[in-house]
C-alpha cells in the first residue's frame, strides 16, 4: 500500500430524521454528507519556497516552489 492511501479518509456524517436545532427547528427526512479528509502531507511532500519576489504595484509576494514527493510501499 502507497503511503498516500494512508492520509486519505473516507467518511460519512448521517443527520436523523426529527433532530432538533438549536432554533427549535425539526430536520423531516434524514441528511447523510459523504467527504473526504486529508491528514498530514507532511511525509509525503517536501515544499522548498525559494527567489522570494515582491510586487509593489500589485500588492503581492511570489515565490519559486520547488517540490518533491516520495511515495513510500509500506
Amino acid at each position: 500500500m502507497f503511503i498516500i492511501n494512508s492520509i486519505l479518509s473516507h467518511c460519512s456524517n448521517l443527520i436523523r430524521p426529527f433532530t432538533s436545532s438549536t432554533l427549535g427547528l425539526n430536520l423531516v427526512s434524514p441528511s447523510q454528507e459523504t467527504f473526504t479528509v486529508f491528514g498530514d502531507f507532511c511525509l509525503v511532500i517536501d515544499l522548498k519556497f525559494t527567489s522570494s519576489r515582491v510586487d509593489r504595484l500589485h500588492y503581492t509576494i511570489s515565490y519559486v516552489l520547488k517540490q518533491k514527493i516520495t511515495l513510500r510501499h509500506w
